[in-house]
């Protein structure tokens, strides 16, 4: 890619990043989907980047309260085996 190319995509980006702050949160949350009402390309990076912001606090609660689970299991059977273990090693079943 070329320095001019390079220059010029890094523009565009930074263009796209001033102009999402240009609408209003009323207008982003005041807006619906509709055939008739199609949304700005600014109401969609607005939109898919929220979207993207929950579904990664989602995730990530979700994966936490799984590892959480996992180590409460992971306790439980070894309480579980250490007593089994025990009580062979001292002679009861």
């Amino acid at each position: 890619m070329r320095n001019t190319q390079r220059k010029r995509v890094k523009t565009t980006w930074r263009n796209n990043l001033e102009t999402d702050f240009a609408m209003s949160e009323q207008e982003l949350n005041s807006y619906r989907f509709s055939p008739d009402n199609e949304p700005t390309d600014e109401m969609l990076r607005r939109i898919m980047r929220e979207v993207a912001e929950e579904a990664r606090a989602s995730n990530k609660t979700a994966a936490d309260a799984y590892l959480a689970q996992m180590r409460r299991n992971i306790v439980a059977k070894q309480a579980k085996w250490a007593d089994r273990i025990n009580s062979m090693v001292n002679g009861r079943k």
